[in-house]
């Protein structure tokens, strides 16, 4: 991780600079023009047999693709693991997830980035996306969007989730209340993206091309997970955030010592995760007896 030491510390400064979004709009549909001293005409666009039957077959082939890759999945590919349709597709959409970058100019990206802030802040608006305040979430810098490279996208998605569906385990990390703590804190933004790589890395997804069966056999073992929830990564997620600061704790770890940690609990993870748990329930208390 490649963060600097974060100590402890209240509200920094307020907020610097706006950041206005983009509005799009489009439309479609006839054309229509006008002649003065007439009725208004509308001029439709001619029919392409070409342009159909290159649409129709394009959707053939795409369908054909599709079902090749559950196919696949459903065989084992030569690995041994058989997926139904469901644990293929949930697999092949978190693959696709894994695969989209943060765009700091994308404004559906910064609308996400300020929801964020809404459950670090409560009652503080977000006036700009660069100020000193992120540092008190636990980002590097003034600007979350450099922080992004190892996890994309969807490690603003894992923060989010644990924000809006266990806001109390959320607040509990953000703020480091419980146990004694050191005085040199691991930053908890950098430390979610960080175990959104390492999780995905785990479980042998990070940088597969949509439809490829993991590898490891964690990655096998969480496949099974699928079948019960579209959210077993998340969920995954939010126990091993859990289950850093409790080993944190353990370790009477500092700053210098975020590494260590950081490889216990993947070694914690994989152990749990090879003793092939039935759901998600029994993963987690799998880590709590850990």
């Amino acid at each position: 991780m490649s963060s600097g030491p974060r100590r402890r510390r209240g509200a920094q400064d307020g907020l610097q600079e706006s950041l206005l979004g983009e509005d799009y709009s489009s439309s479609s549909g006839p054309v229509s023009v006008s002649r003065p001293h007439q009725q208004q005409l509308i001029v439709h666009q001619p029919f392409s047999v070409d342009a159909f039957i290159r649409c129709v077959v394009e959707s053939w082939l795409a369908l054909l693709r599709t079902l090749s890759r559950c196919l696949q999945s459903l065989l084992g590919g030569g690995s041994g693991l058989s997926l139904s349709l469901v644990q293929a597709e949930r697999l092949e959409e978190l693959q696709e997830r894994l695969a989209v970058p943060y765009d700091g100019a994308n404004p559906a990206h910064q609308e996400q980035l300020r929801e964020l802030w809404g459950l670090a802040f409560p009652g503080q608006p977000c006036e700009a996306l660069k100020t000193p305040k992120w540092k008190d979430m636990g980002w590097q810098g003034e600007d979350p969007g450099t922080d992004f490279r190892g996890a994309g996208l969807f490690g603003l998605d894992n923060l989010l989730y644990l924000g809006t569906r266990h806001p109390v385990l959320f607040s509990q990390l953000l703020h480091k209340t419980q146990g004694s703590r050191s005085d040199w804190e691991y930053p908890f933004a950098v430390a979610g993206l960080n175990l959104t790589f390492v999780l995905s890395e785990l479980l042998g997804i990070a940088g597969s091309s949509p439809g490829k069966l993991p590898t490891t056999a964690a990655g096998r073992a969480f496949c099974a997970l699928l079948a019960e929830s579209d959210t077993a990564f998340e969920e995954v997620y939010c126990a091993a955030f859990a289950l850093l600061d409790r080993v944190w704790l353990a370790r009477k770890a500092s700053y210098m010592q975020f590494n260590a940690v950081l490889k216990e609990v993947r070694a914690q993870l994989e152990a749990a995760l090879q003793a092939r748990p039935r759901n998600i329930q029994q993963l987690q208390q799998r880590l709590l007896a850990s």
